[in-house]
């Protein structure tokens, strides 16, 4: 869905985009094409961002090449800033998307020599989350259609791909931390953690990050624990999105 929305906002800019689904592939297509600008998700199966961009910057050694490549990530923290720019990564943006923010950057990368521009930040950890956030609305739709540029088209498609998507995440959870397969586990809940940040679905989010950090810490006990909350907020995640699809369908939302 990430892909969905940075692919959308940038083909409507006049941009040629092409998709690769993870890092080994990413490489491969820098390999074989012809490319201005690589936006890379750290979080990716096979081959990570941060490996990939290691590899691209290993074999652009010697030639006098270097693409610009720019971090994509649901929340930078502490550390991550040394570790993107010693991967050799020249910027950062955040997911979900902020338009204005992409834009700026694909525009002074592509314009200006490699490196100068660095955006490589610092966010909060999402388990800062405090009651009071976590208790408010499932969505918050207006700042989902920022995040599209307000292009309503665009949002209907993401949440229609998050219909689809996020019956099967439930799933998967429950059938790994049932089979104890934490670190699948963990890379299923970063799904959903992304999947809610579209959205600014806060509940949601929030569950997500801390079934994804209890299995990442191999934490079964906290993951089983946890998982209640996480399935009721995606159920009124999927509610929303429900009602959203059903209220464009008649009178526009919004």
């Amino acid at each position: 869905m990430n892909q969905k929305v940075a692919m959308g906002l940038l083909t409507g800019q006049g941009h040629s985009v092409t998709l690769a689904e993870n890092g080994r592939l990413a490489v491969a297509a820098w390999e074989q094409g012809e490319f201005d600008l690589i936006l890379m998700d750290v979080s990716m199966p096979e081959m990570d961002g941060v490996e990939a961009t290691s590899a691209i910057r290993e074999k652009e050694r010697g030639t006098g090449r270097h693409i610009p490549i720019v971090a994509m990530t649901a929340h930078a923290i502490k550390g991550d800033r040394e570790r993107f720019l010693s991967a050799g990564m020249d910027a950062h943006v955040a997911k979900p998307v902020d338009p204005a923010e992409l834009y700026e950057v694909v525009e002074q990368l592509s314009l200006a020599a490699p490196g100068c521009v660095d955006r490589v930040g610092e966010s909060p950890d999402q388990q800062a989350l405090n009651d009071d956030a976590v208790a408010g609305a499932v969505v918050d739709w207006q700042a989902a259609l920022h995040t599209t540029g307000g292009d309503r088209e665009l949002l209907r498609g993401v949440v229609q791909t998050a219909l689809q998507e996020m019956p099967a995440i439930k799933l998967q959870l429950q059938d790994f931390i049932q089979e104890e397969e934490l670190a699948t586990t963990a890379r299923v809940a970063h799904t959903m953690k992304s999947v809610a940040s579209l959205f600014f679905a806060v509940k949601a989010e929030h569950a997500a990050s801390v079934v994804e950090t209890s299995a990442s810490n191999n934490d079964l006990e906290s993951a089983i624990q946890h998982l209640p909350f996480l399935m009721d907020a995606i159920d009124e995640l999927i509610n929303q999105c429900d009602d959203f699809v059903a209220s464009e369908e008649t009178c526009g939302f919004l």
